[in-house]
């Protein structure tokens, strides 16, 4: 990819400057054509996969996350009866607890989480539940999103860690990179991205 003063006034230089970076990490190269047609986080990871062989059978690295996740949610005293997928960690601790959990994890995983702002540990007052969280109206947290997709927000953030990009094993570690390299260079929250957003109008990158 040829980084033109055309290519700038179409693109924006951050879309450039990250879609620059993602053809180093891959040691790939798009065509003009091909920049100017990355709208969302998904065509990103299409545009790329198409140009990389993927084994027929491969690693799965999130079920070796999400199972080492599990483990240690058991380990600091969790029920796994209550550790699935669909599962929200805001629903099974309580909001006492949470940061020193989240920290533990990180601890046990060796792993970098996303961050645990104050606004996921602040209670309402009591409802009629056992426990209850406060949110900014609008401000989607960390513990808004069920256990599948936090772990994917893990291995995003710790893709270099986790996945060895010269033997690239599916498209699913492609779009945990891509969404881990937008997170880094652009400081948007991973757990803001999702594969159907638009880089610009959804995620803010010009």
């Amino acid at each position: 990819f040829k980084i033109t003063n055309k290519t700038c006034l179409t693109m924006g230089l951050d879309s450039v400057e990250i879609l620059v970076q993602v053809e180093k990490t891959f040691g790939i190269q798009y065509s003009d054509s091909e920049a100017e047609s990355i709208s969302t986080v998904q065509d990103f990871a299409d545009k790329t996969a198409d140009k990389l062989y993927l084994p027929p059978s491969h690693n799965n690295i999130y079920l070796k996350v999400l199972e080492e996740f599990k483990n240690a949610l058991v380990e600091l005293g969790i029920n796994k009866r209550l550790i699935t997928e669909n599962d929200f960690l805001k629903d099974i601790i309580s909001p006492e607890k949470m940061k020193g959990i989240w920290l533990a994890l990180e601890h046990k995983l060796n792993l970098k989480l996303p961050k645990l702002n104050k606004i996921n540990l602040i209670k309402k007052k009591y409802t009629g539940k056992i426990f209850n969280f406060y949110y900014v109206p609008g401000a989607m947290s960390i513990l808004d999103i069920n256990i599948k997709a936090l772990v994917d927000c893990i291995i995003s953030i710790n893709h270099m860690e986790l996945i060895d990009t010269k033997s690239i094993q599916s498209k699913y570690e492609i779009e945990r990179i891509i969404c881990g390299t937008i997170s880094s260079m652009m400081g948007v929250p991973i757990h803001h991205i999702q594969l159907h957003h638009s880089i610009a109008n959804d995620l803010g990158v010009d």
